[in-house]
């Protein structure tokens, strides 16, 4: 995928940004059991990344041993 680097200087050019079936995401910006305005991702939730496409969370790993996401 291409990519802005800065929208407001088209003279900035463009980047190339990897895509594919496999995301990995800040922790923060993930919530297995989001509350009501929760707009970010979450299980069975959409949300749009930027420059790319809307997702939805069909499924995330917890590590065995320490049970982090």
């Amino acid at each position: 995928m291409n990519a802005e680097n800065n929208p407001e200087d088209p003279t900035a050019g463009n980047r190339k940004i990897p895509f594919s079936r496999i995301l990995y995401i800040e922790r923060e910006d993930f919530c297995e059991d989001p509350p009501k305005k929760y707009f970010r991702l979450a299980p069975g939730r959409e949300v749009r990344l930027k420059n790319a496409y809307i997702i939805k969370c069909e499924g995330f790993v917890r590590d065995e041993k320490t049970g982090e996401i």
